[in-house]
């Protein structure tokens, strides 16, 4: 590994004295090492030259990392949104965008009090369910007679 200098170097600076003649020879033997596995990973990799060993686990995680993005999890709760929740969302908002886009372009070729224009709806969304006036009434008279039970235990 190529930062390990700057290791000893960080670490001979926090501490107020310097390193011993062991501490010294592990860290030439761990260097050693890190340069033999660099080397085998190299020739794993196909010969491409590695900078560091951190570089090649990022660059070996990186596809797993975006798989692993692009699968909708299963977990209840998890608080993540499928591709193509997102898509939808991406879309219902450039919709939007472009609405004000073309309201801002009307305005400056007018007399600039136009409003952004609603996009139109391409499915009919279900709205609020309202009640009868008979299933209301039901409703509040079994309510008053609650309250007047509730006044009587008083």
């Amino acid at each position: 590994m190529t930062c390990l200098p700057l290791c000893i170097n960080e670490w001979h600076m926090s501490t107020p004295h310097t390193p011993s003649v062991g501490q010294l020879k592990r860290a030439l033997e761990l260097t050693t090492q890190i340069q033999k596995l660099e080397a085998e990973l190299n020739g794993i990799l196909g010969g491409r030259a590695v900078k560091s060993v951190a570089a090649a686990a990022v660059s070996a995680a990186a596809p797993a990392k975006a798989a692993k993005a692009a699968k909708p999890s299963s977990r209840k709760g998890s608080g993540r949104i499928s591709p193509e929740a997102l898509e939808r969302i991406a879309a219902a908002q450039r919709k939007r965008w472009a609405a004000v886009r073309a309201a801002k372009a009307a305005s400056s070729n007018g007399n600039g009090s136009a409003k952004p224009a609603k996009a139109a709806k391409s499915a009919p969304k279900a709205g609020k369910r309202n009640l009868s006036p008979e299933a209301r009434e039901r409703i509040a008279s079994a309510q008053r007679k609650r309250w007047a039970k509730a006044r009587k235990a008083k």
